[in-house]
């Protein structure tokens, strides 16, 4: 799946960029509707400002999509069992 430098940043960025941007939009809809106070009360986490709420959601919401992007690059780049590399068909 990563043979050179050039495609494992290819592959680097193929992950992480969509993932960024799908957190960024998630986070805005997420805090349009609720309160960084009271999400951060429910959960347990003890901050002092809505800043704090901001970053820990998009970072958290941001992991979870690399992750997803990831398995879903792994999923696309395992060749099917029953096929051969050779077989085009």
């Amino acid at each position: 799946m990563m043979g050179t430098g050039g495609s494992r940043k290819k592959v680097l960025i193929a992950v992480t960029w969509p993932s960024f941007v799908c957190a960024g939009i998630f986070t805005a809809l997420l805090f349009a509707f609720v309160d960084p106070y009271v999400l951060m009360d429910e959960i347990g986490v003890h901050a002092d400002s809505r800043l704090a709420g901001y970053s820990l959601a998009f970072l958290y919401l941001w992991l979870v999509g690399i992750v997803v992007a990831a398995m879903a690059l792994f999923i696309m780049c395992t060749p099917d069992p029953g096929k051969k590399e050779g077989n085009q068909t």
